[in-house]
């Protein structure tokens, strides 16, 4: 896993960030939808209330077009979806479709956005992106929720946005993971209280690490894959 955590400018209207967000996804889903849809990477994107789902899902929706579904143009239905939402309030077989889609390589469903009721005993094979907008509530729910994505052994992206304001309700060793600029490499602050030390070994080269490593890597021929939700 790469990790990245990038602090949102607080005078910006939210709304604001989540088209810019959205739009290089929706960009890229637009310009390779002639390919086949399971060649797309999944991602999972968590947000910490049911308002901000709705509010990616709604942005998605109408930045995506036709392209929501697929084929082109399909009736908006689960089963035809590239985007859908989750949370504790949604249907049961509509939870069951989701879980069963994402976990399927060759489904249509690339991006889920959840609150945390998304996850709980997932194994799937293709996540290569979880964004957070906004913090978990502590550091052992965010490692638990970055866990998903690159479980085939494929290079994958953990990316968090956050705000001042979101230090309520959020413990203290998660706010400092997101305060960290240039200083502690991000891997080390979020595994040193577990047990399995090599969890704190950094990968060959520090581009393949995190963006407090790359920016002081060396190596001649950085690897550093930025998330496509920070390229704005």
């Amino acid at each position: 896993l790469l990790f990245t955590c990038h602090q949102l400018n607080p005078t910006l209207c939210m709304l604001s960030w989540i088209r810019q967000l959205l739009k290089t996804l929706c960009n890229l889903l637009s310009k390779n939808f002639l390919q086949k849809v399971w060649k797309q990477a999944k991602k999972i994107i968590y947000c910490r209330t049911y308002d901000q789902v709705a509010q990616f899902y709604s942005l998605f929706y109408q930045l995506l077009g036709r392209n929501f579904t697929s084929p082109a143009g399909a009736v908006n239905l689960a089963k035809y979806r590239l985007v859908d939402m989750f949370t504790k309030c949604s249907e049961p077989h509509l939870k069951e479709r989701i879980v069963s889609g994402f976990v399927n390589p060759q489904s249509r469903l690339r991006v889920v956005i959840a609150t945390v009721a998304f996850g709980m005993g997932l194994d799937c094979p293709c996540v290569r992106e979880i964004i957070h907008w906004g913090p978990s509530e502590d550091i052992d729910m965010y490692v638990q929720e970055i866990g998903r994505a690159g479980r085939e052994g494929e290079l994958a992206v953990a990316t968090l946005f956050w705000r001042p304001s979101d230090q309520q309700n959020t413990s203290k060793s998660m706010m400092d993971y997101c305060r960290n600029k240039q200083i502690i490499c991000r891997r080390k602050l979020l595994y040193v209280d577990f047990e399995d030390s090599d969890l704190v070994l950094p990968p060959s080269s520090k581009c393949r690490c995190c963006n407090v490593c790359s920016s002081s890597c060396e190596c001649g021929g950085c690897k550093f894959v930025h998330s496509t939700f920070v390229c704005f």
